[in-house]
């Protein structure tokens, strides 16, 4: 969740910001989803303090990846499903409370479920290919 000054500086009243993330907080950092969540609060406060109304934040869930997280430290796909899972939940909450808006890819059976990648959508069990990425679209196509 780095991209916050860079999009702060490309706000306009007709902009939306789309953020997509958490899966290197979880694996690589080792937060659990209470920690990656408060990371995201801060992050989400910084933005609208620099002026960017929740109805222009668009948030996309942390979905399924195959084997937990196999790059950098090993996690097991258990501890890394309820850390995104927990992570996922309070974010669909605040979302609804706030007005931002979230994408639940993680409900989608292409992308979000426990083995969906190791489907066609999937290119490496972590990044969707061209057809998952495809796919991501519809999902935020369909949220507006």
């Amino acid at each position: 969740m780095i991209a916050g000054l860079e999009a702060d500086k490309l706000r306009a009243s007709d902009a939306l910001l789309f953020v997509w993330g958490g899966y290197w907080d979880i694996c690589k950092g080792r937060k659990t989803g209470e920690e990656l969540f408060a990371a995201f609060e801060a992050w989400l406060a910084a933005r609208v303090a620099a002026g960017w109304a929740y109805k222009q934040i668009v948030v996309l869930t942390i979905i399924e990846a195959g084997d937990g997280c196999f790059f950098g430290p090993r996690m097991p796909v258990e501890d890394y499903d309820a850390r995104r899972k927990a992570f996922n939940l309070r974010l669909a909450s605040k979302g609804a409370e706030l007005g931002f808006r979230v994408v639940r890819l993680d409900l989608d059976p292409r992308l979000g479920v426990r083995g969906a990648s190791k489907n066609i959508y999937f290119k490496d069990k972590v990044h969707p290919r061209d057809l998952g990425q495809t796919v991501v679209a519809e999902l935020v196509r369909d949220g507006f």
